[in-house]
């Protein structure tokens, strides 16, 4: 069973809890994009060319009956599903959470009928679906240390551990589709032009020309559309585009990305990624 909520300015419809209310008919729109292939053909060589593609925008439609009182329960109704108002829909299945945002084109009913159906779309420009969950890879790591019994009044073992800064920081994308990463630096020293690459192709790497100080938190998103870079100092956030040295290689991950710094010992490194999914 699939639960559907959609999130608009902050408060959720349950659009498959709240059968005394309504009841969820159908959901199509749910299935991987059909690609838009651009093709050519050349003189003398059979068939085509492929030239170029293009995944377009992802239509949910919903459908909806209406249960007794009817017109209370579609105000409710329509108190969400507003046009033209951006929303959330999250969809849980047995096996994950996913969820994607969107725009809603188009609200249809029946009215004056006993059993009232009501059908909405909702447009998203982005044609995949991204997992909830946030997965989190650091370069401080832990390995196993000593342990000794402590009996106070009960039996207790504690277990000291050491912890150590690794050179590298493995990613791997568990989702179907190419993402990019978060990347969150937390300067435990003055850092000058503090770089992060890429193990496998160092000729990929964002650097920043500029001193950081202890304390100092650099944001990079290479997401697209998303693509950004902050600092976060005193608790004042400020963007920092303007630091970058050109080229500069916005890193996207297909199925494991090895990172790396030029100041191992001297940051940690945390690296945020969410997997996506062409369909559910």
């Amino acid at each position: 069973m699939y639960e559907w909520t959609i999130e608009y300015n902050g408060n959720k419809l349950n659009l498959t809890g709240c059968e005394k209310k309504w009841q969820l008919i159908s959901v199509k729109g749910i299935n991987p994009v059909a690609v838009d292939l651009n093709t050519s053909k050349r003189v003398g060589v059979p068939g085509v060319h492929k030239t170029g593609s293009q995944t377009p925008e992802r239509v949910l439609t919903f459908m909806l009956r209406v249960n007794h009182p009817c017109e209370r329960n579609r105000q409710e109704l329509l108190d969400y599903l507003v046009p033209n108002a951006e929303v959330k829909i999250t969809c849980r299945t047995p096996l994950k959470t996913v969820y994607t945002t969107g725009t809603i084109s188009m609200n249809d009913y029946d009215t004056y009928t006993q059993s009232q159906i009501m059908q909405f779309e909702i447009v998203c420009e982005h044609p995949y679906f991204i997992a909830s969950e946030t997965r989190k890879d650091v370069n401080l790591k832990s390995r196993g240390g000593f342990s000794f019994p402590l009996n106070v009044g009960i039996n207790e073992t504690y277990r000291f551990e050491e912890y150590y800064f690794t050179d590298k920081v493995v990613v791997y994308n568990y989702g179907q589709i190419a993402t990019g990463v978060e990347i969150e630096i937390k300067c435990l020293d003055t850092l000058e032009k503090p770089t992060v690459y890429n193990v496998d192709n160092p000729s990929e790497y964002i650097e920043l020309n500029d001193t950081f100080l202890p304390g100092d938190i650099i944001k990079i998103n290479t997401n697209t559309p998303s693509k950004k870079i902050t600092l976060v100092r005193n608790g004042v956030e400020t963007k920092i585009m303007r630091k970058l040295v050109f080229p500069v290689t916005w890193f996207t991950i297909y199925k494991v990305l090895v990172l790396a710094v030029n100041y191992a010992d001297k940051m940690l490194l945390d690296v945020y990624t969410h997997d996506e999914v062409a369909g559910i």
